[in-house]
């Protein structure tokens, strides 16, 4: 029974070998993307709050080619950021099965009891595109499959690396939404705390499934499905 349990939470080994092989070159690479994206949703808030116009497809695109250019640049693997069919079967069903329950306990059930109605059939294929490829796929790739493995090469202590970019995931959310709100970051923070801390639990889980068969595959099917529940019904 002990086993099994471990065997639930033990890192796919390559994970670990490729972790271990990153130095401060690539952790320092890692802030710097970290920095561009950040700067990147700022602006991008403060364009859709002047203009109405969003661009988190063009700019969610653009940051995860940004992620492939910076490996191809020291000359990694792309299969560095997990994405490879190398234990894509049992990475799709884990991914597929947690993403499903969550939306059936978290979404269906609660808006079938409540009397609420499904949204449009072209609206939910929207969706699907937006929320696993623009959405879930985009921030695997940044945060998971690129920044939470490069920042090894800085800090060598593994569940520190894991919190700190955890909490880097939750303040990546921050520009965006503070450009649109018109505040600091100070205030839109102390406004906004409990969701942070949800988010960086979120990394947390992500990054667990991630590092389990290390195919980002089943972090993105899991996040994907939970970004999509959330818009299935009206």
């Amino acid at each position: 029974m002990r086993e099994k349990v471990k065997n639930i939470f033990r890192t796919d080994i390559e994970y670990k070998e490729n972790t271990a092989s990153y130095t401060k070159a690539d952790g320092i690479l890692a802030l710097l993307y970290y920095l561009i994206f950040l700067i990147v949703y700022y602006c991008m808030g403060k364009i859709y709050l002047a203009n109405h116009l969003y661009l988190g497809i063009a700019c969610n695109i653009g940051l995860a080619v940004l992620c492939v250019i910076f490996v191809l640049l020291r000359k990694q693997k792309i299969n560095s950021l997990a994405i490879s069919l190398r234990k894509a079967k049992q990475a799709v069903i884990l991914g597929s099965i947690l993403g499903i329950c969550m939306v059936l306990f978290n979404n269906v059930i609660p808006a079938v009891m409540s009397g609420c109605h499904f949204n449009q059939v072209n609206k939910v294929l929207y969706g699907i595109f937006y929320y696993f490829v623009i959405i879930a796929f985009a921030e695997e790739i940044a945060f998971r499959g690129y920044i939470q493995t490069r920042i090894y090469g800085l800090i060598k202590k593994d569940s520190v690396a894991v919190i700190v970019v955890g909490i880097m995931f939750s303040f990546m959310h921050i520009p965006f939404q503070m450009a649109l709100a018109g505040s600091n970051a100070l205030a839109f923070i102390g406004g906004n705390v409990v969701w942070l801390i949800l988010l960086f639990f979120w990394h947390i889980l992500f990054n667990f499934l991630h590092r389990k068969y290390n195919n980002i595959l089943t972090n993105t099917i899991f996040h994907g499905f939970m970004d999509l529940g959330n818009n299935l019904f009206v």
